[in-house]
């Protein structure tokens, strides 16, 4: 082999090592993880603003679709589900409404359409027109107190992680971590990233009574409607 050839080889030999490298951490990333196509945002439909042509305005002659929410895949009756919380689904919203959601790989529209929804328990089942666009996650157990749970926005591209602090009834907890509107409808995740609830908000602006809800503290629904397959 002349010199050339084992600089060649040399080369490729470190190309490979540095592929499987790259391979190997997104693997070790994996645990705990929510996978890519599993978080999407929920969009809503927002109607251009009256325009009077002032120069310094700001004008838009079409609606558009901006995120405000997230939601999830599950797998619920042998069937790939989108969970959110209720509180995000347009009241006037029906089984032939058209709901859209950023596609995770970030190029276009998905749209989902209300199955169920629970209003009490904050939460709804969206169906898909196309089930493949996500991949459903694991569910898990309800967390006991003192457990590290975490959450995964698809608006903020962020992580926010805590412990449960307290549950306010059958259907609700409390966690110490730190979240901001647009929040809601993200999963909850234990440290397995199995989902064990979603972001909801205070069950009092539901007319459910339970314990009070501390301020500051993020609200997660775990109803028994939730549990999946």
């Amino acid at each position: 082999m002349t010199a050339r050839r084992r600089y060649l080889f040399a080369c490729l030999v470190l190309l490979a090592s540095f592929v499987l490298a790259l391979g190997c951490t997104h693997d070790a990333l994996a645990p705990g993880q929510p996978r890519a196509a599993s978080v999407v945002s929920l969009l809503e439909r927002t109607d251009p603003p009256p325009c009077i042509g002032l120069p310094e305005e700001q004008c838009r002659y079409a609606y558009t679709f901006e995120p405000h929410c997230a939601a999830f895949a599950i797998a619920k009756h042998g069937q790939t589900m989108l969970v959110t919380a209720s509180h995000c689904v347009p009241d006037s919203a029906t089984s032939s409404t058209p709901l859209r959601f950023h596609a995770p790989s970030g190029w276009g529209h998905g749209k989902a359409y209300l199955a169920h929804r629970d209003a009490d328990a904050d939460v709804a089942f969206l169906t898909l027109s196309d089930p493949e666009m996500v991949t459903p996650l694991r569910v898990g157990r309800s967390p006991l107190v003192d457990e590290r749970v975490w959450s995964y926005s698809p608006i903020y591209r962020a992580r926010s992680a805590g412990l449960v602090m307290d549950w306010l009834g059958p259907d609700w907890f409390e966690t110490t971590q730190s979240v901001a509107p647009g929040w809601s409808g993200s999963p909850v995740l234990d440290e397995q990233g199995a989902v064990v609830g979603v972001v909801s908000r205070c069950p009092a602006e539901n007319g459910i009574a339970s314990k009070r809800c501390s301020p500051g503290r993020v609200v997660v629904t775990a109803a028994l409607c939730f549990k999946a397959d």
